[in-house]
């Protein structure tokens, strides 16, 4: 069932996956999994409650496991509980402090709050892990993984933001340098075009 549920939610057949992941979880009530991709369609569908209750399931079998706690920091941001959602980042940074994700969406958040200096703190942190550690990445929305040069893309915005042009324009240098596909690449030097030369 998990697999075919998860196929349907690949297709976007919300309601078929759901109703796999439950008959999951009725014939094994401590899969994980079963319950962070249930949570996940319901935080699709805006059920929150439920996405909630998932979340405290899966997070009660294993404690250990960061995923529940990634995806319910993102369900908190969507419900503007910036305190819930900083609680769970920090809670998988704590939990492995090597991997960058953490510190990425937390600065996204602490940006979207405007609390820059935090959010600058966060992406510094993001790249850092990221390039100490090439087995470890940033996943994005859909699970795929993030191109390195979109974060140093969103910390040289943050950096605009701050009139710290210098900076900026470094940033942009860089995510150049990692830029690894011609779209990239394109755009990239585009905003070194219209940012960085007078």
């Amino acid at each position: 069932y998990i697999d075919r549920g998860s196929c349907y939610k690949l297709n976007g057949n919300v309601d078929l996956a759901i109703e796999d992941f439950n008959y999951a979880i009725k014939l094994n009530p401590n899969d994980i999994l079963a319950y962070n991709e249930r949570s996940l369609l319901y935080i699709k569908t805006e059920q929150y409650d439920k996405a909630e209750k998932d979340f405290e399931k899966a997070i009660k079998l294993n404690p250990e496991d960061r995923t529940a706690y990634y995806h319910r920091a993102k369900m908190y941001i969507k419900q503007s509980n910036f305190d819930a959602a900083e609680k769970d980042y920090l809670k998988t940074i704590e939990m492995d402090v090597k991997d960058p994700e953490g510190f990425y969406y937390l600065a996204i958040m602490y940006e979207t709050q405007n609390r820059s200096f935090e959010a600058v703190a966060n992406y510094t942190s993001a790249i850092s892990k990221l390039e100490a550690d090439l087995d470890y990445y940033i996943s994005d929305e859909n699970g795929d993984a993030l191109p390195f040069c979109e974060v140093f893309e969103k910390r040289a915005s943050l950096y605009k933001k701050v009139n710290a042009v210098g900076l900026m324009c470094e940033d942009y240098q860089k995510a150049l340098k990692v830029a690894d596909n011609k779209e990239d690449k394109k755009r990239i030097e585009a905003l070194i075009n219209l940012n960085c030369k007078k």
